[in-house]
């Protein structure tokens, strides 16, 4: 009975040991992935910065340009409206 007992207290020591080894290797990964993702993280901002600058003015200018070409269909068809209502429809759109 005491050389079971000696040989489950020895697994019962070897698997904490390998237990503690695990966590200690998982660990020093994680502090590593993180550590790296730090030193990443100032050039991802530089670069995200930078594409929304590229890619933020030609949008603004895009939607600026449609709001004016909106804003001509409509005096178009008012135009029209209008030469139909004084039934000048020979009139040409300005």
């Amino acid at each position: 009975m005491p050389a079971e007992l000696d040989e489950a207290t020895r697994r019962q020591i070897a698997v904490g040991d390998r237990a503690r080894g695990l966590e200690k290797g998982i660990r020093q990964r994680v502090e590593a992935a993180a550590g790296q993702a730090g030193k990443r993280s100032p050039e991802i901002k530089t670069q995200s910065a930078g594409l929304r600058a590229q890619w933020g003015k030609p949008i603004r200018n895009n939607s600026k340009k449609q709001r004016e070409l909106r804003a001509q269909v409509e005096q178009v068809k008012l135009d029209i409206e209008q030469a139909e209502r004084a039934y000048d429809l020979n009139k040409p759109p300005n």
